[in-house]
């Protein structure tokens, strides 16, 4: 049976829809079978089957929605107490930042007008003289600069052996270095050498100075009718071939 006030679709044993607890029946509908029947098997109302149940679910459904709508009206109680919150903190801290911005310029502001006030009272110092006197005071100021010291090296060189060298001196750090060595007769030049390891062979030697250094020219006797055979090249007859 479909109720009319709602549009539920109920079982036909029923008489009070059990959506919205209105009669499925009306009273004139009711009242005619019953008419044609022994008052005695007429059921009184509260014995009529199904009705009692009726009622209890329309009671049980209407509870529920309460139920509902009170979780949804709290829900929502919660939903606006915290978005008000919400725009309490922002304004807070809007205010806050407006105060800190507002004392900043304030501050900044009094700091400007003490540094004006101050420029003003030393221009009007400094610009007071004294009417009786006409002396002019004249200061001048001397500038010291003192220059870094450049850095030098001592370059030491030593004979060791039949034979003279040149070269030595002190030298500023970087500055291109050439000692020469040269031997007398009877002798022979064998190699630079420092801390007795050998550095170069060649007789007129370049180097850049970086450091103190102690060389030494090493010269050995020869034989001019002998032949020397060295690493690098040949002294034949008196002389580097």
């Amino acid at each position: 049976m479909r109720c009319k006030n709602c549009g539920y679709q109920n079982d036909d044993n029923r008489y009070i829809c059990e959506n919205c607890g209105s009669p499925l029946y009306e009273e004139k509908d009711y009242s005619e079978p019953i008419n044609n029947t022994d008052k005695n098997d007429i059921p009184e109302c509260d014995e009529v089957p199904g009705v009692e149940s009726n009622v209890k679910n329309s009671e049980n459904h209407n509870k529920e929605t309460e139920k509902k709508s009170v979780i949804v009206i709290s829900i929502l109680a919660v939903i606006l107490v915290a978005i008000i919150a919400s725009l309490i903190v922002v304004a807070q801290t809007r205010a806050r930042s407006e105060k800190k911005t507002s004392e900043s310029t304030s501050i900044s502001t009094t700091q400007k007008d003490k540094t004006t006030l101050e420029q003003k009272t030393s221009k009007n110092t400094t610009t007071t003289t004294t009417k009786p006197k006409t002396e002019k005071t004249t200061t001048t100021t001397t500038t010291t600069t003192t220059a870094t010291q450049a850095v030098k090296h001592k370059i030491k060189v030593i004979s060791e052996g039949g034979g003279t060298v040149s070269g030595a001196g002190s030298y500023t750090d970087g500055d291109n270095v050439t000692i020469t060595a040269v031997a007398d007769d009877g002798y022979v030049f064998d190699g630079w050498y420092s801390d007795e390891v050998q550095i170069s062979r060649t007789p007129k030697y370049s180097f850049t100075a970086v450091k103190d250094m102690t060389i030494s020219a090493v010269f050995i006797t020869v034989n001019t009718d002998d032949e020397i055979v060295t690493n690098d090249a040949e002294y034949i007859n008196g002389g580097w071939e």
